[in-house]
């Protein structure tokens, strides 16, 4: 377990116990953890939660740790009130004025933590230089505008020249203005290094409008903003060689990262290996790390943002959003309205209460002008037959769906029925047949040979993708052998497709759409007549 601990001599906070400037070993630790202060954020404290008597704006004269600040290893500041919105600070002791400037602290903390950074900073080289080595593909840096992704391609420019590393920003579309101009520093500082900017295949408020407002549970956002856009481009990239992405996840960042392996080799994106070399390092040990190298950071750590990213992430903190609404007060203002308009026209949520409780919406809410529940039905007469119903109909495009299941052949479609077989790619062996009604919105499977009960959810599964594809471009990025193409309507080419499936199940749900406006345990039976109706 990694601490933080306190320096009185250097005044400076410590990774180890013991400083190698001055000797001095510190018993216990001040906290777990620690991220320094900057000259904003003490004037937000003073100027918006009346904080009185705190030192001259200086960078580092204070350094935080979760809802406590702390000056000379004791804690002087505690912040309550966070997750209302409405934060107040409290001195718990009297702050004094700073005698060192940031350049001499910046030397200071070097000096007391050496050693150990000097191991970071070389095991993490090292790790990278096998890997890359390792694989002989495209080394690209996704760069967030964040101190993680910063720290990462500091260290890989050591070791790659900064004409071969690539560096790319996936603009969702909601980033805050300091990450913008921070990536305009960036490549003003590096102008070696090779920098391409994204977009995602979908406008972040269109999407919202068709899957409803992101949330912890149905977090759609990051597939379709970030994934797309980065698979999209390292697709084109990586047409003979494929790339490896040094990316700065952290395993302190959240739960969910704990469990997050160093090297990945199957993620969203086909043919992508991620690695992450910072996976162990603390918020302390990132920030000592790029403190002494000296180097600008995004100025939403200025103004006192522990992470930077997406302005409506469903997982900001409170802390995160009070902030928003001090600096960025129009976009939040806007979001606010859309949400609330968008409750107001989907469901009977006051306005008030949506801008509080869209963060736990479970699914459900939109593509209801599109869809209408989905309804699977088993056959009582035979056990290898079943129904899928919807009362808007059968879209056109239906059979590209049904393809990464094998060859299809369509042996009648008049635009009002349509009768078609799928059959295995190699064998030849009819593995299902299917007859539809489009005006009825009706189809029936007859599965022929293989594992019919996986059969049956997957075809569900597309015939639900084939109803709520918004052609986010997920299935693309994800397709292997890069079969499917979203750009204009979902077409997916059988002579380059390989029935991996995988387009079927390594998105979640089968599709992003569909997942995000599935109820959450939405799934029911009614009465005992064994129909089984899935809200989408």
């Amino acid at each position: 377990m990694k601490s933080v601990w306190w320096c009185t001599n250097c005044g400076v906070p410590l990774l180890e116990p013991q400083c190698e400037r001055c000797g001095m070993v510190t018993a216990r630790p001040i906290a777990k953890d620690m991220v320094p202060v900057f000259s904003e954020e003490l004037d937000l404290l003073h100027t918006r939660l009346g904080l009185d008597g705190l030192p001259a704006s200086t960078d580092f004269s204070l350094w935080a740790s979760g809802t406590a600040y702390f000056q000379r290893g004791k804690k002087c500041i505690t912040v309550s009130g966070i997750t209302s919105g409405h934060p107040v600070a409290k001195a718990i002791r009297p702050t004094m004025r700073c005698g060192v400037s940031p350049e001499e602290t910046r030397s200071l903390l070097w000096e007391a933590n050496r050693s150990h950074l000097q191991r970071l900073e070389h095991e993490a080289i090292r790790f990278i230089h096998d890997v890359v080595n390792g694989t002989g593909r495209i080394p690209v840096v996704p760069f967030s505008g964040g101190k993680d992704s910063l720290a990462v391609s500091i260290l890989a420019r050591q070791i790659i020249a900064a004409s071969d590393l690539l560096h790319v920003f996936a603009d969702t579309g909601i980033e805050a203005r300091d990450t913008h101009d921070f990536i305009t520093e960036f490549q003003d500082r590096n102008p070696k290094v090779p920098f391409l900017r994204v977009v995602p295949n979908i406008n972040f408020y269109q999407a919202c409008e068709l899957l409803g407002p992101p949330s912890r549970i149905k977090r759609w956002c990051c597939s379709t903003q970030k994934a797309f856009p980065l698979g999209a481009l390292y697709s084109a990239l990586g047409s003979q060689t494929p790339v490896l992405s040094l990316c700065g996840v952290r395993r302190a960042e959240s739960v969910s990262r704990q469990k997050h392996e160093r090297v990945l080799h199957s993620t969203k994106i086909a043919d992508e290996i991620m690695i992450s070399p910072i996976i162990d390092w603390s918020d302390a040990e990132v920030w000592a790390f790029i403190l002494t190298k000296g180097v600008g950071v995004n100025r939403a750590y200025r103004r006192g943002y522990r992470r930077v990213g997406c302005m409506h992430c469903p997982h900001n903190s409170g802390w995160s959003e009070f902030l928003n609404s001090v600096y960025y007060p129009a976009q939040v203002s806007e979001w606010h309205d859309f949400v609330g308009s968008y409750y107001e026209r989907h469901s009977n949520m006051p306005t008030t209460d949506a801008s509080r409780r869209w963060k736990a919406r479970a699914g459900g809410l939109s593509l209801s002008d599109v869809l209408a529940p989905v309804e699977m039905v088993q056959c009582q007469a035979d056990p290898n037959a079943f129904s899928v119903t919807s009362p808007k109909g059968l879209p056109e495009e239906l059979t590209e769906y049904l393809k990464p299941f094998g060859k299809v052949r369509v042996l009648r479609d008049d635009g009002l029925s349509l009768h078609a077989v799928i059959a295995d790619s190699q064998t030849g062996i009819e593995l299902v047949d299917l007859l539809g009604s489009r005006p009825r919105g009706h189809i029936r499977f007859s599965i022929h040979s293989g594992n019919r009960r996986l059969l049956r959810q997957r075809l569900t599964r597309q015939v639900k993708k084939s109803l709520a594809c918004v052609r986010c471009g997920l299935c693309q990025v994800t397709c292997p052998s890069g079969a499917i193409s979203c750009a204009v309507e979902y077409a997916i080419d059988e002579v380059r497709c390989t029935h991996c499936l995988r387009c079927v199940t390594e998105i979640s749900g089968g599709c992003v759409a569909a997942h995000a406006t599935n109820v959450t345990g939405g799934a029911r039976r009614n009465g005992d007549n064994g129909t089984r109706t899935i809200q989408l």
